[in-house]
């Protein structure tokens, strides 16, 4: 699913540059939950950003779901779901809300947005708070809303960058369940 041969990465800055990936190469299989460990500023997130085209690769290769980084197209990103603590949501919009609006940016149509909304709602325990505003959820209920939106178009390859950062045992255990049980469904598949 995703494959990665002598990654290496630099931000430039005005005394020339930090290395923050150097020959980085990995191989991850379809259904495989894998994870990167490190302290802040290793070097995770800014891996997640090359993989998912946020950031461009310059030095290495990529391949995600079998093409080349360079070749990925946007549509080839719809197959992608991305939980990114900088990637926000919409203060003033209530749950369901933002989750429509990012189906309907992502693609989707009619009533199946609906039920897209309405099952990512229910698969991350957030169907009560539907009509909730986004600005008045709680840190736990904004990282299920965070993951709702990442699964919103059923990926073929999930991104969750610190999905449990800062958040209670109870709520990081739950989002730990339901990776494993993705992580079990797409095995039989």
């Amino acid at each position: 699913m995703i494959q990665i041969k002598e990654l290496s990465y630099c931000y430039e800055n005005k005394e020339g540059g930090k290395k923050v990936l150097d020959g980085v190469s990995l191989s991850i299989a379809p259904a495989e939950v894998f994870g990167l460990l490190g302290p802040s500023g290793a070097g995770k997130t800014t891996l997640i950003k090359l993989i998912t085209g946020q950031l461009k690769v310059k030095d290495g290769q990529i391949r995600l779901m079998g093409k080349d980084s360079k070749e990925l197209t946007g549509q080839d990103f719809c197959r992608v779901g991305i939980m990114m603590e900088q990637l926000g949501v919409y203060e003033r919009l209530s749950c369901y809300d933002n989750l429509k609006l990012f189906a309907m940016l992502s693609g989707m149509k009619g009533s199946f947005v609906s039920e897209r909304v309405k099952d990512a709602l229910r698969k991350v325990s957030l169907e009560e708070a539907s009509g909730t505003l986004a600005m008045n959820l709680s840190k736990g209920m904004r990282s299920r809303l965070l993951l709702a939106r990442a699964i919103l178009n059923s990926p073929e390859v999930l991104f969750l960058d610190e999905p449990t950062s800062g958040l209670d045992p109870k709520t990081a255990g739950e989002i730990h369940n339901f990776i494993m049980e993705e992580k079990e469904k797409r095995k039989k598949k």
